[in-house]
């Protein structure tokens, strides 16, 4: 096997913890670690490939290796000069990143939170990782609905970098209501989507929790937007902890039990994460060199200076689906499928409108729901 695949051999081991694969990473070569922890014992890959894969880790390494191929997507070992340098700092490096996209060499930053956000949350996600990225830093998260969406919607829609940090195969984007934000990603040419999944796994209960340790990993901070006692946006924000990374959390109202999480983060010692300078001037006083460069008014399209009746379908010709999206939603919230029922547009068509929305900020999304978003 040549270098790349004793790679992915070693990263599908079975019981990777108790195989010593992270003790082998210090190994000079993919090939010389691989040697030692398969020569030791010779486990077989991990049960929950064997579905799509061989037993045989030297044989499922292979088939790994041509199917990311056929899918498009890169492979970016531990020992390779594109893996990020600051994920090779954790304790527990992904020893593979299979990648579809761009991941840019800039200063990054997590942005997470629960996948029940309120309006107020929704609005502080976008506000704060727009913001973020308008300073240069790439937005990272993890997929999910709700407050990983609204950053990665944020970022997309000022033309800005994103790395979405999948809990399953890298050519599998869950859930299924994110696939749209999955598809800007790839399509934006300066994003991408990354895991250390191959093709075809779907995600399991675990995979979620080590995702985040990627998420944080990533990154040279972590915001955390908001979250209850139960988050697993806490998971992400202890991840960070242990890996040395600034931890910041915004505070909700009081007794709300949604903020529950990043109440008890502030009182632990975390920083109070009130406006986006609050991470800004922390950032630029413990990075030394850190270039924060001025931010760039993000002008949406047909966005002008001229007030606007509420949900009016301002700079949207008449006929278009966008347009007709606008004007159905003028009294007031509708079930995606009704939507695309009333409208005399393809099923396709209509979800391509509504992403389009959703980036300028003219609409916001609940689960299936939609609605107009209040300016």
């Amino acid at each position: 096997m040549d270098e790349l695949t004793c790679a992915v051999a070693l990263s599908i081991i079975s019981s990777p913890a108790t195989h010593g694969v992270w003790a082998a990473l210090a190994r000079p070569s993919a090939g010389e670690a691989f040697a030692r922890v398969y020569g030791a014992a010779q486990p077989e890959a991990q049960e929950h490939l064997h579905v799509q894969y061989h037993r045989d880790v030297r044989e499922a390494a292979i088939m790994i290796a041509a199917r990311s191929a056929a899918a498009g997507s890169d492979i970016i070992s531990f020992w390779d000069e594109s893996y990020p340098a600051i994920l090779r700092e954790i304790a527990q490096p992904p020893v593979v990143l299979y990648v579809r996209g761009r991941i840019l060499a800039r200063e990054r930053i997590a942005v997470v939170g629960t996948r029940k956000a309120d309006p107020n949350a929704r609005e502080h996600a976008r506000r704060i990782s727009g913001e973020l990225a308008d300073h240069g830093f790439v937005i990272v998260s993890g997929m999910a609905a709700g407050i990983d969406r609204e950053a990665h919607c944020a970022a997309l829609a000022r033309g800005a970098p994103t790395i979405g940090v999948l809990a399953n195969g890298i050519d599998l984007v869950y859930p299924a209501g994110n696939r749209d934000v999955g598809a800007a990603i790839l399509a934006s040419g300066n994003s991408a989507l990354v895991s250390e999944h191959p093709p075809g796994i779907k995600g399991i209960q675990w995979g979620f929790v080590r995702r985040n340790r990627i998420v944080s990993g990533l990154a040279r901070a972590t915001v955390v937007i908001q979250a209850g006692e139960g988050s697993g946006a806490l998971i992400t924000a202890r991840h960070a902890l242990e890996q040395n990374r600034e931890v910041f959390a915004c505070p909700g109202p009081a007794f709300d039990q949604g903020y529950a999480g990043c109440h008890a983060l502030i009182k632990n010692g975390a920083n109070l994460a009130a406006a986006t300078d609050d991470i800004l001037r922390e950032l630029a006083s413990l990075i030394p060199g850190i270039r924060l460069p001025e931010p760039v008014k993000a002008v949406r399209p047909g966005e002008t200076d001229t007030p606007r009746e509420p949900g009016k379908p301002a700079g949207y010709p008449e006929g278009t689906p966008e347009a007709g999206i606008i004007e159905a939603l003028r009294a007031g919230a509708m079930e995606t499928d009704r939507l695309i029922r009333v409208l005399e547009f393809s099923a396709g068509r209509i979800q391509e409108a509504l992403m389009g929305l959703e980036l300028e900020g003219r609409i916001e999304r609940f689960g299936t729901e939609v609605r107009v978003r209040q300016r």
